[in-house]
């Protein structure tokens, strides 16, 4: 029984915050969809390398991509007003 509610409470929360960032996701410009995009290739790309010995060379500067665009876009969801991004 206990389990049950917080379980029930647990969602509630998540599909709170999947509501959040799609709200603030609706206000984003095409550079940031493409800090997006490049946030996601980059962590595909660094994940891909743990399997492949030619593109270990490369596991830096996918990660230092992916950092910056994830930290960017953190920002951008959680701490920039929404005011301040209107065209």
């Amino acid at each position: 029984m206990m389990q049950s509610i917080t379980c029930k409470k647990c969602c509630e929360k998540v599909n709170f915050l999947v509501k959040y960032l799609l709200a603030r996701a609706r206000t984003f410009s095409i550079l940031d969809f493409a800090i997006f995009k490049t946030c996601l290739v980059c962590f595909g790309a660094f994940i891909a390398t743990v399997f492949s010995k030619q593109a270990k060379k490369f596991k830096f500067l996918l990660f230092i991509g992916f950092l910056a665009s994830w930290v960017y876009l953190i920002w951008r969801l959680f701490f920039q007003d929404d005011t301040t991004n209107q065209n």
